[in-house]
């Protein structure tokens, strides 16, 4: 892996928050993500295809794992609370 191909994680992580902006589901995006890293690795490559397979791999992991890292930062940054299961369950009172 050289720094070409560390270069594309913001890149592919670009693409896949302009199409969670888009309208796509957000439990879709690391899948996206996956597969468009695995696709630049595979074109831009210029070894093995499993060599290239790989580093597209690492390409789309870590441009999952950079854009679920910024939002929790923004999240803390705002005080807020950022995934559903983080917000207080809402109780139901019983009728007497």
């Amino acid at each position: 892996m050289d720094y070409s191909t560390i270069t594309l994680i913001p890149i592919v992580a670009g693409v896949g928050e302009t199409l969670r902006i888009a309208g796509i589901p957000c439990k879709y995006v690391p899948f996206i993500n996956l597969a468009v890293g695995l696709v630049i690795g595979m074109i831009i490559c210029n070894t093995d295809l499993g060599g290239c397979a790989i580093e597209g791999l690492y390409v789309g992991l870590g441009a999952s794992g950079l854009t679920r890292s910024s939002q929790e930062v923004n999240c803390m940054l705002h005080n807020r609370q950022c995934r559903l299961e983080d917000k207080p369950k809402k109780r139901k009172l019983k009728k007497k």
